[in-house]
């Protein structure tokens, strides 16, 4: 499984975040995201590409540090939580 994108990094308050989880080699299963910000969780999507990858836009409501949680058939991908510092 592949993650990439600058939401995974950084993004700026007031502005859609994303990143694209690529699961083609995985295989079938269920996707699940969590965005955990320094007092409340943002708002995000998951949008199926119907390609194997999926675009996640979340949707940040304050500034600071915030994890990504990412998990392909409840398990958590490489890297998974991502610490993305949004402005």
């Amino acid at each position: 499984i592949q993650t990439y994108g600058q939401g995974l990094r950084e993004g700026n308050l007031g502005d859609p975040v994303q990143f694209t989880v690529n699961t083609i080699e995985a295989g079938p299963g269920k996707l699940k995201v969590q965005v955990v910000g320094p007092q409340t969780d943002a708002d995000y999507e998951i949008v199926d590409q119907k390609d194997g990858s999926y675009l996640i836009q979340y949707f940040p409501n304050e500034t600071g540090k915030h994890k990504v949680f990412v998990s392909y058939n409840d398990q958590p991908i490489q890297g998974s939580p991502f610490t993305s510092r949004i402005t």
